[in-house]
């Protein structure tokens, strides 16, 4: 904000103060509202084509012909069963009455020393490319089931649609790649079939990519969650040729540390390269009876083909043996655009970013001082200690929200029915926390002194990031930019402090809110301090305007902020009953 602009604010009644807070704040919650809105309206997924002789592109439509053909009657086909083998022989009889010859590796597999072996089968077969090099494109889906479910989204959707890309890339001109189309089996089992074949097949010395698909769910965007490394060159090939990327490297980074492998696992560390898709929506069906025809999403199923068939063809003409190196930084925007950079640059750039809130800090406590603002830095060290106080007893008691409810046993389990009224209960229960612990514990001050001490907190965790997670860097980095940009440019016209500190809440949105459902789906609420931590921080960008309402408007929206809490969580508690 302007030297005149924070005159002119000191001479406002509180009334008036107020309410020009409050109509920032509220542009602010109506772009993340919107925010919101389009981001779940993206990741619906892409239209299903209707007509089944649409030559171009992926075809849902067509793909679920295969499905219905391969695993109807539905029905689980585990490895080793009767079910698993037919299942074999329908994709087999497919494949052969389109001019490709199936190739069976055939084998017994234990997952552990001791344990009894289970017979395996891989179904195998491949397009030849035109170049001369032996160099070869894997896509992969896994054909067995649990023994709880027929397994139709886990993973008769792979299935699917590694027999549309294989049945339509055959009718295309050559690729410059050989690509090998792998149906492991024994997935289910620990990757039993993907050891095998990366172990005994000569096929697996030739495969330089692999594309997997998968599924955790029957609904939900298809998201590209896990590459190999290194993966610039993967990025940069996924940002030009995907016409609608889901993807985050937060994602991976997340993916490390749950007990979850796929066969990609086992490719990944026999050196094979790629990329791993899978949607995860509607997760309680997962390995379940519900995981069926009727509720597999058509739509993720098109957008599922439609990413495999997007980096297969571009995979596909690419020279596969060029030596490759680094990593990337890699975030969407609403389904629409990839961001990505460097790994490398993370850390100069939030190094960066800290010195500039150093300089700004330093540059507006004497412009501060001489204006008689009390912008010190005693006062700014106060203050920084005291939200980052703030910051814990909100977390520690948005967390203990999870165990106070979970006296109710539906409420234990991961996935709940009524998720979003409890993950709006989580966010107005920090927004309250915030909004009153911020204005009752330290110094207050003008919109500039909070913007300052918001600044270094936000510049502080990406800094930590960048040299311990470099891939959930960008979650702080992005906003932390524009919000040392807002205190850069506090003095120029037309963009103030008022409308910078906006930019920088609109950034926290279009980050974090379009992925609060994916971290439902991929963690549920087994982990309360997980799901308190994203609300928290992502409403501390709020923090600078909640300190400059008044008294009389700041118990209002107190109270008014308790009671969507209570109401939620008590909505959350009537909505959720056992479930088949």
């Amino acid at each position: 904000m302007s030297g005149a602009s924070i005159s002119s604010d000191r001479q406002r009644t509180p009334e008036i103060e107020s309410r020009w807070v409050l109509r920032w704040l509220a542009a602010i919650i109506g772009s993340w509202l919107l925010l919101w809105l389009l981001s779940s309206y993206r990741d619906r997924g892409p239209d299903v084509p209707t007509d089944l002789a649409e030559k171009s592109g992926f075809n849902a439509a067509q793909a679920e012909v295969w499905l219905r053909e391969v695993f109807e009657p539905e029905e689980p086909h585990p490895s080793g069963s009767a079910a698993n083998l037919r299942v074999r022989e329908r994709i087999a009889s497919l494949v052969a009455r389109w001019g490709l010859e199936v190739v069976r590796q055939e084998t017994e597999l234990a997952r552990r020393p001791g344990e009894p072996a289970f017979p395996l089968c891989n179904l195998m077969f491949r397009i030849t490319g035109s170049a001369a090099s032996d160099s070869a494109v894997l896509v992969v889906a896994h054909h067995d089931s649990v023994t709880t479910g027929p397994g139709i989204g886990d993973d008769g959707s792979g299935v699917a649609i590694v027999l549309e890309l294989a049945r339509t890339l055959q009718k295309e001109a050559s690729p410059r790649n050989d690509v090998i189309f792998l149906l492991t089996d024994g997935e289910e089992r620990g990757l039993l079939g993907a050891r095998q074949f990366c172990a005994e097949h000569p096929w697996a010395k030739q495969a330089r990519v692999a594309i997997n698909l998968e599924a955790r769910g029957t609904s939900g965007p298809s998201l590209m969650f896990q590459t190999g490394a290194p993966n610039r060159w993967l990025m940069e090939l996924f940002a030009k040729h995907v016409s609608r990327p889901r993807t985050s490297s937060l994602f991976f980074e997340i993916y490390r540390f749950l007990p979850n492998d796929t066969d990609f696992t086992i490719f990944n560390r026999a050196g094979i390269n790629g990329f791993n898709f899978a949607f995860i929506g509607d997760v309680v069906n997962y390995h379940t009876k519900h995981d069926n025809l009727q509720n597999l999403s058509r739509r993720s199923l098109q957008h599922q083909g439609q990413n495999a068939r997007e980096v297969l063809w571009a995979l596909a003409q690419a020279d596969l043996d060029v030596p490759r190196e680094g990593n990337a930084v890699y975030f969407d925007l609403l389904s629409q655009w990839l961001i990505w950079w460097p790994v490398p640059w993370t850390l100069p750039i939030a190094s960066g970013l800290l010195l500039l809130t150093v300089l700004f800090t330093w540059m507006g406590a004497r412009s501060q001082i001489e204006e008689r603002e009390n912008l010190t830095l005693s006062r700014l060290v106060l203050r920084w200690l005291s939200d980052l106080l703030v910051l814990l007893i909100a977390w520690a008691i948005t967390g203990g929200l999870g165990h106070l409810l979970s006296w109710d046993a539906r409420l234990r389990f991961p996935w709940p029915l009524a998720s979003t009224a409890l993950l709006l209960a989580y966010w107005f229960t920090a927004a309250a926390l915030l909004f009153g612990l911020s204005r009752a514990i330290g110094p207050r001050g003008g919109l500039r002194f909070h913007a300052v001490v918001l600044s270094w907190h936000w510049s502080l965790i990406s800094l930590l990031l960048a040299l311990l997670v470099p891939g959930a860097s960008y979650l702080f980095l992005v906003p932390g930019v524009f919000l040392v940009a807002s205190l850069a440019l506090a003095d120029c016209r037309p963009l103030n402090l008022s409308s910078g500190l906006a930019l920088a809440a609109v950034a926290v949105g279009a980050i974090w809110i379009p992925n609060e459902r994916l971290f439902y789906d991929a963690l549920g609420f087994a982990f309360p301090l997980a799901v308190a931590f994203r609300p928290l921080i992502a409403c501390s960008i709020l923090v600078p305007w909640f300190c400059q309402i008044k008294s009389t408007w700041a118990w209002r929206i107190g109270i008014a902020l308790v009671i969507a809490a209570v109401c939620f969580a008590a909505s959350a508690i009537a909505q959720n009953r056992w479930a088949a």
